[in-house]
């Protein structure tokens, strides 16, 4: 594999404590496969490649603030949001994981719904930074992942996803989604990642 260092930036998706911690909001659907497959521990090591290679960082998030202003519920996950008291501003809930916190130069980039393309302004930064490839870590692959690789495709973007970086709520559905998103989407390992952002 070969990624121009010049054109390319990691994308962290939905690292946060509500949706990948144990004990988070969603973390009963989502924690214990983020545990199983040791996805944070590999996706550090991406995000230290990109960094010593001057690849640019992105994290989402999702966020809302009390009261959840301006919530769009238009399906069930967005339905049990609101009785879960999940993605508050400024609660531990919507905080990236310690071991994934973000450095100096890196973005944070927040919004209310499940792809890193709406509501944030991603597309306009990457492209004013002349990034045409993105690599995807995060959590869920079928949700999150999904939909931020599908956008990122239609909007252009050479996409690649980290197999081993990236998680579901079950060994099912990641690959699952893993197999239709190669239809438009370059699957690759951790191993085969960092050795490009190195080499």
């Amino acid at each position: 594999m070969n990624l121009d260092k010049n054109t390319t930036a990691v994308l962290a998706l939905h690292w946060i404590n509500d949706i990948a911690s144990e004990g988070g909001a969603f973390g009963g659907m989502f924690a214990g496969e983020v545990a199983r497959t040791g996805v944070v521990g590999i996706t550090k090591s991406i995000l230290t490649a990109a960094r010593r290679a001057a690849v640019p960082v992105f994290y989402t998030r999702v966020v809302y603030q009390p009261g959840y202003p301006g919530i769009i519920v238009n399906g069930p996950l967005f339905e049990g949001i609101q009785p879960a008291g999940a993605f508050i501003a400024g609660e531990k809930g919507v905080e990236i994981l310690p071991e994934l916190a973000p450095h100096e130069g890196d973005a944070v980039l927040d919004s209310g719904r499940v792809s890193a393309f709406t509501d944030t302004g991603l597309h306009d930064k990457l492209r004013s930074r002349a990034i045409d490839t993105v690599v995807l870590t995060g959590v869920s692959t079928h949700i999150t992942v999904q939909s931020s690789a599908l956008a990122a495709s239609d909007l252009g973007y050479r996409v690649v996803i980290v197999s081993d970086a990236t998680s579901a709520d079950s060994a099912a559905s990641h690959e699952h989604a893993l197999a239709a998103l190669g239809v438009l989407c370059e699957i690759a390992s951790s191993s085969e990642v960092i050795d490009a952002l190195t080499g």
